[in-house]
């Protein structure tokens, strides 16, 4: 097959049906003729863009690739609770196959999104099928086809899976052809090869992980009996994407302080600090849970977030009021709010703009800053007065040390980051899951969380500097609210 020397034609698309899909295509440029497909799917409350180093990297090789939203998820539509239990990779993988320049259809999910891949596989003819982390189990109501050509993936960290009993659940779920650990069965041609891959990763990493990514390519290259190989390109990708976004924020940090005069920086107080981490710590499991089952408004990632910022910010300031015996002073004034409102607008038309004209969407590890529909600005104005809550308080606990960049990032993310090194040294290291279960889960995305705090945390400490304080508060809880409205699907 030729494979048009890896250059690529990158487009967005929309797929009208019952629900409205979107997506991201990829695929050989001038491309003369037929080639194989693969439609990717993400996990739950992620969107197409972490899928799309897999997209990449298949498209060099000269597959066309379709990395799409999930209904509910990123802009396409829809809610969880409708009657797709594919969530729109059906009429994704239909939209695919009906291009003229494609020959065939595979399919790729993660996690939630392998759950989609299988019950999709039931209804469409596919090439082969992935699985990443997920559909994977007897939790279907009804038997499930045995996909062509599968490949299960699961990652030896991951927090989701116990590998001891994973042949039960192979078993179970695909009794006629069980795949075998590191066995290649079957033949492609017939679509009964079969694989079981346990790879060095966790859950949150494993479609970025370039073990997984060769893993699928080279999957598909069988089954479409393609030898081409490219060297991978996505993790440098990935890292011009982190080097934009941080060059994005740093434009906002500087611009919400133009026309400003920098003042002294006090002595940083360690001691309040240290109670502030640990205030922080403390209320983070039980908000995350509260959130899990108490779910208002009806986001699960996004409302414990929510709460947790609320409840650490409402200790702190009743332990600055009564305990300290501080005085709630006036730190938000009109001008405030109109610096912080038009930042925030130009910060939003502007990564959006990005998304809506080339597919860039800023991301770390997980989405962040999405579009907003009807129901996710109704959610962001629903979190506001609680992120308000929380970057007044905190503001009010420091006074002026919040200028102090180094103490106030030690204090809010010093144990955060404790604990990262501790789980994922454990995954890494020491080839173990220190924490399992729910509560694992919950602290991986930490990954995430912790540099999100710490865009917080360069905003207050550089407004602080600038005599723009109250500006910071309002800045920060519009993104927080905006991150937070975004992180579960509808």
């Amino acid at each position: 097959m030729d494979t048009w020397g890896g250059a690529l034609e990158v487009s967005n698309v929309v797929i009208d049906g019952d629900e409205t899909i979107t997506g991201v295509l990829y695929k050989p440029k001038n491309i003369q003729s037929q080639a194989p497909g693969v439609v990717l799917a993400h996990g739950i409350s992620n969107s197409k863009e972490p899928q799309t180093g897999i997209a990449l990297e298949l498209a060099k090789h000269g597959y066309i690739t379709l990395s799409i939203d999930l209904i509910g998820h990123g802009r396409s539509s829809g809610t969880l609770n409708g009657g797709d239990q594919s969530l729109g990779m059906i009429q994704a993988a239909e939209y695919l196959a009906e291009l003229p320049y494609v020959s065939s259809v595979g399919l790729v999910g993660h996690s939630l999104g392998a759950g989609a891949a299988l019950i999709a596989s039931s209804e469409i003819l596919e090439s082969g099928v992935v699985l990443i982390a997920g559909g994977v189990g007897d939790y279907f109501e009804e038997p499930i086809d045995q996909p062509s050509n599968l490949l299960v993936i699961i990652g030896q960290y991951d927090i989701l899976f116990d590998l001891e009993n994973i042949d039960e659940r192979l078993e179970a779920t695909f009794p006629e052809n069980t795949p075998k650990l590191n066995e290649i069965t079957g033949e492609p041609a017939q679509g009964t090869m079969t694989l079981l891959l346990t790879l060095p990763t966790s859950h949150l990493l494993e479609p970025l992980d370039p073990s997984v990514v060769a893993s699928i390519v080279d999957w598909f290259n069988q089954v479409n009996l393609i030898e081409a190989e490219y060297s991978q390109t996505y993790l440098l990708r990935e890292a011009l994407i982190l080097l934009a976004f941080i060059s994005f924020i740093a434009v906002i940090v500087v611009g919400i302080s133009l026309n400003s005069e920098s003042i002294g920086v006090g002595v940083f107080n360690w001691r309040s600090g240290a109670v502030y981490g640990i205030v922080g710590l403390i209320t983070f499991l039980p908000s995350m849970l509260l959130g899990n089952y108490l779910p208002f408004p009806p986001q699960i990632f996004g409302s414990s977030i929510a709460w947790w910022l609320f409840i650490w910010g409402a200790i702190m300031f009743l332990l600055s009021r009564y305990w300290r015996k501080d005085e709630s002073p006036n730190l938000i004034f009109y001008l405030d709010i109109t610096t912080a409102a038009l930042t925030f607008i130009a910060f939003y038309v502007f990564s959006i703009g990005l998304e809506y004209t080339y597919g860039f969407g800023f991301r770390l590890l997980v989405p962040i800053m999405r579009h907003l529909t009807q129901r996710r600005i109704l959610a962001l104005l629903m979190y506001l007065p609680l992120m308000l809550g929380h970057f007044y308080s905190e503001s009010v606990w420091f006074k002026e040390r919040t200028g102090n960049l180094k103490g106030l990032a030690v204090s809010k993310l010093g144990l955060f980051t404790a604990i990262i090194i501790v789980q994922y040294g454990g995954f890494y290291l020491l080839q173990t899951i220190i924490v399992k279960g729910f509560i694992g889960f919950i602290l991986e995305f930490l990954v995430a969380i912790v540099p999100m705090l710490l865009i917080s945390v360069l905003i207050t400490s550089y407004c602080q500097r600038y005599t723009r304080l109250g500006a910071s508060i309002i800045l920060n809880a519009l993104l927080f609210s905006w991150i937070a409205a975004g992180l579960f699907p509808y």
